[in-house]
């Protein structure tokens, strides 16, 4: 019976110095880029490139952006463009 008053007391004093040792994302910023590396640095503007093996077409995504979790708050966007294997645009867009 000796184990169950211990292991109530143990959450008591556990749980809540747990809580207040994590810490929260409240009033920080979440920035993400797709980046581009220019003499070993990371600059903004950027562009991700994908190639559809079957196809040959590629698709190109750049964009920007951040987020503040505590406001549920978030900015940004970019460009996504498709371009056919022999390198005519097929279509673009714009994401935000």
């Amino acid at each position: 019976m000796r184990r169950i008053p211990s292991f109530v007391a143990i959450l008591f004093v556990a749980v809540p110095a747990m809580a207040v040792a994590q810490p929260r994302a409240l009033g920080h910023t979440v920035r993400w880029d797709l980046v581009q590396i220019t003499q070993g640095t990371a600059l903004a503007g950027g562009a991700s490139v994908a190639k559809d093996a079957a196809t040959g077409d590629t698709f190109t995504l750049t964009g920007s952006g951040d987020a503040e979790p505590a406001e549920a708050d978030a900015t940004g966007g970019g460009t996504i463009v498709h371009h056919f294997a022999n390198g005519r645009p097929d279509s673009t867009g714009v994401y935000v």
